[in-house]
């Protein structure tokens, strides 16, 4: 019994996650495999250096109040010079920029409704 114990976990780890030899696992969006392929480019992002697929949105920047505008959301990036000091607690009235790719990194809060919808958010 104990035997059964410890071989079976290690026929598990062996093959329980394995994929077949002639497939590849499905990309995650930020996946660097394909990346190209879905309008990306490869980039060292975030607190590790982890390498991403970055996908560049058209309308990176256009003012916002609402995510819906943008092709990604529409963000107050936090900790910028324009911003530096201010608070955006939840339900004041704002007025944001579009994100300029799929994988933001910092601190924001979102606009939705012309208005800050959560209590932010930092990305690392």
């Amino acid at each position: 019994m104990r035997r059964a114990a410890i071989i079976l976990p290690l026929v598990l780890l062996q093959f329980g996650c394995a994929y077949p030899m002639d497939t590849e696992p499905p990309a995650h969006p930020a996946d660097p495999r394909g990346c190209p392929s879905r309008g990306g480019h490869i980039e060292r992002r975030g607190m590790f250096g982890d390498r991403v697929c970055v996908t560049p949105y058209a309308d990176a920047g256009r003012a916002c109040t609402d995510t819906s505008q943008c092709a990604g959301r529409c963000l107050i990036l936090l900790g910028t010079p324009e911003t530096n000091g201010q608070s955006y607690p939840v339900g004041r009235q704002a007025s944001g920029q579009c994100e300029p790719d799929n994988r933001t990194f910092g601190c924001y809060v979102e606009i939705r409704a012309g208005r800050v919808s959560d209590g932010g958010a930092c990305e690392d």
